[in-house]
């Protein structure tokens, strides 16, 4: 397969089925994985990548590349050492050759997603790639799938923000997070099960945004973060669960870590939601559930993420500081 990739380097569809068929190699059997790294077959993938788009191509090629990329990382538990910055700028290039190509955004976000979970060095080589720069532009597309935006906000969950990112990534990553939590939201009555894990995801994104500090906290207020969390907390799907709430608090108690979210959180009515949100209950019924036995182990979870945030709003209470009418 490698060789036939390295002889008819001009047949796009033929390396589109060389790419797939090293992914099925890989996929599952330690020995396929094997054999597809002792035939150079990572080097191979990365030369597709890297090789000038052919006329009125349509990206098959290139998005078989990313997900073969993408499963041959996933497969290597950790084995597989590359050089992390040819990887990623090569996967960066194949998204912004073709930023219309859906199919082909997915597939990049995929194998930078893949790269970005191989350490801080990895993680580093897609941030300089200009990685967050493509996944926004990705994110920012109209009508953009959920497929998409999933992706994104694994990638951004993934990716190790550092207080150092530049001003416009710092400026419109925040907004591209809370734009597919708002979506998933409004895809819930229709869609319950996809718009809970698209859910789940934005949250892990917003988390980790949140975690860079206060600077890009107070980006995440004026785009208006706190408010979209409470909106999706107000939802039934979330309602439904536990595990959703748990994630949607975590994301508030992260933001609150700043006196801008905490005072945003207040101003968003963020403890007057209903008395079945997750940030009504009394802090009395919150303990009494985490002492009960009979309490199951995720919802001790989140009662627990409740119990944090709770203390958070009584230290700021303490403070004079007083949520909105």
């Amino acid at each position: 397969v490698v060789e036939a990739m390295r002889s008819f380097t001009d047949f796009e569809e033929l390396q589109a089925c060389c790419a797939v068929a090293l992914a099925t190699l890989c996929r599952d059997s330690q020995k396929g994985f094997e054999a597809v790294c002792k035939a150079r077959g990572a080097e191979a993938i990365l030369n597709l990548l890297g090789r000038p788009l052919p006329q009125a191509s349509d990206g098959v090629a290139l998005q078989r590349g990313c997900e073969s990329l993408a499963v041959l990382l996933s497969s290597s538990d950790g084995a597989l050492r590359l050089p992390w910055d040819t990887v990623s700028v090569a996967v960066t290039g194949a998204m912004i050759l073709l930023p219309l190509e859906v199919e082909v955004q997915v597939a990049g976000l995929w194998a930078l997603e893949e790269v970005a979970r191989r350490g801080a060095a990895a993680s580093s080589a897609v941030r300089e790639a200009g990685g967050l720069r493509a996944t926004v532009a990705a994110m920012s597309l109209q009508r953009v799938p959920a497929a998409l935006m999933d992706s994104g906000c694994r990638l951004l969950a993934a990716v190790v923000l550092v207080s150092d990112i530049d001003e416009v990534v710092a400026a419109t990553v925040p907004e591209a997070a809370v734009a597919s939590l708002r979506a998933a939201t409004a895809r819930g009555p229709k869609a319950k099960k996809t718009a809970a894990r698209s859910v789940r995801f934005a949250c892990l994104a917003l988390q980790a945004i949140a975690g860079v500090g206060e600077p890009v906290i107070e980006k995440l207020v004026a785009v208006e973060a706190v408010a979209a969390v409470v909106e999706a907390l107000k939802s039934a799907h979330v309602q439904d669960s536990p595990e959703l709430q748990e994630y949607c608090l975590n994301v508030l108690r992260s933001i609150a870590s700043a006196g801008s979210g905490m005072q945003a959180l207040m101003e968003a009515g963020g403890i007057d939601v209903g008395e079945q949100d997750a940030l009504h209950a009394d802090s009395e019924g919150i303990i009494q559930a985490l002492k009960d036995s009979s309490t199951k182990p995720e919802n001790k979870r989140f009662h627990l993420c409740q119990l944090t945030l709770h203390l958070k709003l009584g230290m700021c209470s303490k403070h004079g500081i007083k949520h909105g009418a």
